[in-house]
């Protein structure tokens, strides 16, 4: 009996001695590292089958949050923002429902506030054809991307958080890759202005109607000359 006691003792030490190292790699995995920075690069294509991709569109990132642990701390420009925001998450990189809402309300408080971005890039086609944005050197946290402008032909997209490092299920990303989906914007081709033809006033008309004032002309000039014969030959037969 006291031989069956004591291998069930040793027994029970040894698994206790194997879980160790698991459970202490499964803290190590709890908590990114502080000593390193991570990246974000944004890729924009088409969402049809072609995956064309977008270049030309300049994008901006504020820093909303810095990772404390595995939680997040408001920077100064969003702290007046609800702390509602932030709570939920379960780590650094986990998604929420409700992330695109929360972003458009993130963007609209940066808008609002004037706040300074963090960074700004322009979207370019890489040597791999791919239309991408990257921002490196990034403190961890958690980050809010706008679009500046929009590409050629498309609508922006729409504001997106990401959190730098990423987490996959089993380990932290460091470098997080996004890929956000751009609108078609359908052009309107105005119709032509049609200027109206400037209507031309008719011709005169030849006046056809009988004219008198030259009939009374002619009877003055007439009565005129008629007096100065009757004049001159009085004078002529007063001379005889």
């Amino acid at each position: 009996m006291k031989q069956k006691l004591f291998v069930w003792i040793i027994c029970t030490m040894m698994l206790v001695t194997l879980s160790v190292p698991v459970m202490a790699d499964e803290a190590i995995a709890s908590q990114p590292d502080y000593s390193r920075t991570g990246s974000i690069t944004v890729d924009i294509h088409t969402s049809d089958k072609s995956q064309k991709p977008v270049p030309g569109a300049t994008l901006t990132i504020y820093k909303v949050a810095r990772a404390v642990g595995t939680e997040f701390e408001y920077t100064e420009g969003f702290i007046d923002c609800p702390s509602e925001y932030l709570k939920g998450e379960k780590g650094i990189g986990s998604n929420e429902p409700g992330e695109h809402e929360i972003s458009a309300k993130l963007a609209a408080h940066a808008l609002a506030k004037k706040i300074q971005p963090y960074g700004e890039q322009e979207v370019k086609l890489n040597s791999a054809g791919k239309a991408v944005a990257v921002f490196t050197g990034l403190d961890l946290g958690l980050y809010l991307v706008v679009q500046k402008s929009p590409a050629n032909g498309y609508t922006n997209i729409a504001p997106f958080s990401v959190t730098v490092p990423g987490w996959n299920g089993k380990e932290y990303i460091y470098d997080v890759d996004a890929y956000p989906k751009p609108g078609v914007v359908t052009t309107i081709t105005p119709k032509p202005s049609i200027t109206p033809t400037p209507v031309k006033p008719p011709p005169l008309l030849p006046q056809t109607g009988q004219l008198w004032w030259p009939v009374a002309l002619l009877i003055a000039v007439g009565a005129i000359l008629l007096i100065s014969g009757l004049v001159s030959e009085k004078r002529k037969k007063g001379t005889r």
